[in-house]
């Protein structure tokens, strides 16, 4: 049986970011490069057509990634899921 995974960009609630469009310059957080995370990453910002326009930031796992959210280290961090 496989697993489908699953992810979702996390921004701050008063972030100006709404939609994938905006995150045009921005820092995004991985767990690590070359981790599932920066993998989802670079899928969904080369379908918003950006992948020139973003930086990717290893910033390490949950808290220390929401760390550097409100820190303002990153702008949007991505977080994946498996569903059962």
């Amino acid at each position: 049986m496989k697993c489908p995974n699953y992810f979702s960009i996390r921004v701050k609630g008063d972030s100006p970011i709404k939609k994938p469009q905006d995150l045009k310059r921005a820092r995004i957080g991985t767990s690590r490069m070359g981790g599932a995370s920066h993998g989802y990453s670079m899928a969904m910002v080369k379908t918003a057509g950006l992948e020139k326009d973003v930086r990717f930031v290893a910033v390490g796992r949950p808290a220390e990634r929401v760390a550097a959210l409100v820190a303002g280290a990153i702008e949007a961090f991505v977080e994946t899921f498996n569903w059962w």
